[in-house]
């Protein structure tokens, strides 16, 4: 048996808790998705086509894509900006070689990059490949060189 119960005959007490539920449960609706964990960190001296970034576990928690923003990328060597730098994306797969996720070309300007949110839950890590500059009016792309990134951040 259900028992209706009028507003008029609810505490003051009663009436501010259900305010305060009623203002949540709009707010919680209303609030968009966050990335289920970032982080940030700097390169100083990374191997294009070999520097392995950290690893992080993405239990994929929400629905947002994995992605990442590099500030600016200096090639030591050359002294020069890069335009952008690819950037591969590996799952741990136990004692099998890493799983590739695939390869975003990352601009160096301080956008970012995403991988998509279609990712298994699992431990990842990102690896620099090819960076790219401009050389004498046009691009050039390769590895070797070393590069600072001073600010960069992943969101998964």
């Amino acid at each position: 048996m259900t028992r209706r119960v009028a507003a008029s005959t609810l505490t003051s007490r009663q009436k501010m808790a259900l305010s305060v539920l009623v203002t949540f449960i709009l707010t919680a609706a209303s609030t968009p998705a966050v990335a289920e964990g970032s982080w940030s960190s700097s390169v100083s001296g990374g191997l294009a086509g070999g520097f392995s970034s950290r690893w992080w576990d993405d239990r994929q928690l929400d629905s947002n894509p994995t992605r990442a923003s590099f500030a600016s990328c200096r090639i030591r060597e050359l002294g020069q900006n890069a335009t952008r730098i690819q950037t591969t994306l590996y799952r741990d797969n136990g004692i099998f070689p890493d799983h590739n996720h695939g390869t975003i070309n990352n601009p160096c300007n301080g956008s970012s990059a995403s991988w998509g949110n279609g990712l298994p839950a699992g431990s990842f890590r990102w690896e620099l490949g090819p960076v790219s500059f401009t050389s004498g009016g046009g691009t050039v792309s390769t590895t070797g060189y070393h590069v600072d990134i001073p600010s960069l951040s992943t969101w998964y």
